[in-house]
Formats: structure tokens, sequence, C-alpha cells
């Protein structure tokens, strides 16, 4: 499924996690070119912005961290794909504003945390919130039911969800905030 139309095929109501793209191995090469040659594929490129935007940290951040190879990550559900710094250099630039919060060290001891979050109409804020201020290292999110008009006040969901499960709903919300960040849906 990596030629011609590729994961569009495979996508279903239960994908929910990007599929990170590494453009220096060779499958990867073949995923990106595939992608790049699907006129249904957006590419969104704005890795010039982010690296400018990680060397422009104070304190500077390391030259391995600045070197850290780019990726790609695709969300089949929405047909695009988007560059991304890598995943330290990632984290660093998308956590730094954080810093007066949260220290470095609490932020590296928080990620390696497991979460677990049962209950995705108003859980899903506090999964949400756990993945936007990096409290966590992985998410497990559990809901049984599908998502309805009604829940829509109270769900920061759209109408294209609708009939989604609520858990799959949340992880692709957080996947499109931080692909690196792993949610399970269970």
């Amino acid at each position: 499924h990596l030629l011609g139309r590729p994961m569009i095929d495979d996508v279903d109501d239960s994908t929910c996690n990007a599929v990170i793209i590494d453009g220096d191995d060779p499958s990867g090469a073949t995923m990106l070119a595939a992608l790049t040659d699907d006129p249904q594929i957006t590419m969104i490129d704005t890795c010039d912005q982010q690296r400018r935007a990680l060397a422009e940290l104070m304190p500077r951040p390391e030259p391995e961290l600045l070197d850290e190879p780019t990726k790609w990550a695709f969300y089949p559900w929405r047909r695009t794909a988007v560059s991304i710094l890598g995943p330290r250099g990632f984290r660093r630039l998308r956590l730094d504003r954080n810093r007066n919060l949260v220290s470095a060290d609490e932020q590296q001891r928080l990620s390696r945390q497991r979460i677990g979050v049962v209950g995705l109409s108003v859980g899903h804020a506090v999964a949400y919130n756990l993945a936007i201020e990096g409290l966590c290292g992985l998410l497990r999110l559990t809901d049984f039911d599908e998502l309805e008009l009604p829940n829509l006040n109270r769900v920061p969901a759209t109408v294209f969800d609708l009939g989604l499960n609520k858990a799959v709903v949340a992880a692709r919300r957080i996947a499109e905030l931080d692909p690196y960040l792993p949610v399970q849906v269970e």
C-alpha cells in the first residue's frame, strides 16, 4: 500500500495516529514520493520556519538538536502530510513557552508518564490539555460511544466527526497537535 494510493485506501474510522515518515530512509522516501505524486494529498512544508524558530530559542539548543533530521507527519484522515522537526527539536520548540510553568527536568520526568482517560466527552479536554502541556509520554483513551450532534456542546469536534468514536476524535486532535505523542485508543 506504499505505492499508488499510499494508505488512503487503508483509512477507516479507527485511524487516529499520524504516520511519521523519514525521507532519508529508503521506504520513507518511497512513501514520500508517492504522497507527493498523489494529487489528492496536500503537502505542507514549514520546516525552514520551524528550524529558524528552534535556532532562536534561549538558551540556544545544542548543535545536534539543530541538526536533527526533519520528518513528515502524514494524516490519512486529512489527506495531508506536514513537515516537522525531529522528535527532540519538535518537543523543545513546541513546549518552550511552558518553561515558566514546568521546568525542563519536570518535563523530562513527566514525558515518561503513561496516563489513561476514560470517557471522552468531558475527558476530551483533560486528554487534550495533558498533550498540549506535554505532561505525559503516552495517552490511553477509552470511550465506547460515537460522537453525536448533541455532544458538540462539550466536545471540540465538528460535523465532519459525527459518527466517529469519541476516543478516535480526541486521538486525531492530539495527533494533529503532537504527532510524536503515542496515543492508544482502547
